[in-house]
């Protein structure tokens, strides 16, 4: 399941913020994603904010990358916008009573 808002910056660049929950059978717990992609003004591409082949990235050890990426995405946006999407998914998949 996942849930997206969009924000667009005074300069025109679009940011898409994707809250996604993976529930698999396997896994005791869900596990929850964010997702931050930029698009340049007059463009119609998303891209990521990191590359998970840039060097950088690839020198890191497997615990550190985590922190890499938020760290890439805390550059485009806050955790204000990031909470949103969360509780936008939430909204969306919460029980009806």
């Amino acid at each position: 399941m996942a849930s997206s808002i969009t924000k667009i910056r005074p300069d025109g660049t679009k940011v898409l913020i994707e809250a996604r929950v993976t529930i698999e059978w396997h896994r005791p717990k869900p596990n929850y994603e964010i997702a931050v992609c930029v698009c340049q003004p007059k463009k119609r591409t998303f891209y990521g904010v990191y590359d998970s082949n840039d060097y950088e990235y690839r020198a890191l050890k497997i615990v550190d990358r985590a922190a890499y990426i938020l760290a890439k995405q805390l550059e485009v946006c806050t955790k204000e916008e990031m909470m949103e999407a969360k509780m936008k998914l939430w909204e969306s998949i919460k029980p009806t009573q």
